[in-house]
């Protein structure tokens, strides 16, 4: 609008139609402007952003090579490192690998045979065990057996002597000298 205002009053003699076509060539160029305009800013972000990420890559480059130069010393056995051929690295690793399997599997062996022995040695101990527990049984049966026999000994012997004295109460009485001698004191008289 304020445009188109000054265009009538600077093109005042012109008539409407020149105006109007110079109003759209105006409005055409000021949108080619501001598109150029537009292009252009967005062109000098792009480079901005791009410069920004070539520091920023300089700068890790700069950090990578300050951290992976090593000191004096680490140059020389970084050096001899490298100056080995590939080759024997891989031979290297590999023996490294074998060495670390054999241990395992020498582990796993040890592991097996102490497994091994502690089963055997339970079983002994249960084979002792058993053995204590039967010679303590077959004392203990020994032991009553012993114990009957005293006792039926001791029976027998208490039974001959009451035998013995029975005996000797029943036929004190009844003795063959004195029933003979009443046998002939009965003839004699």
């Amino acid at each position: 609008m304020l445009v188109r205002e000054t265009l009538n009053t600077v093109f005042k003699d012109h008539p409407q139609s020149q105006k109007d076509s110079l109003l759209e060539k105006l409005a055409k160029s000021i949108t080619d402007n501001a598109s150029g305009y537009d292009l252009e800013k967005q062109h000098q972000l792009d480079l901005k952003l791009e410069q920004q990420e070539e520091e920023k890559k300089k700068k890790l480059e700069l950090k990578l090579k300050q951290e992976e130069e090593p000191l004096p010393n680490q140059v020389v056995v970084k050096k001899e490192v490298q100056e080995e051929p590939a080759p024997s690295q891989v031979v290297v690793e590999k023996e490294v690998q074998e060495d670390i399997e054999i241990k395992k599997k020498i582990n796993k062996v040890n592991i097996e045979k102490k497994q091994a022995e502690l089963k055997v040695l339970k079983e002994q101990r249960k084979v002792e065990k058993a053995k204590k527990e039967l010679i303590n049984d077959i004392k203990n049966d020994l032991k009553t057996e012993v114990k009957k026999d005293k006792l039926l000994k001791k029976y027998i012997k208490s039974n001959k002597s009451m035998k013995k004295s029975m005996y000797k109460q029943c036929n004190s009485g009844f003795s063959i000298s004195r029933s003979t001698r009443r046998y002939r004191n009965k003839k004699e008289n």
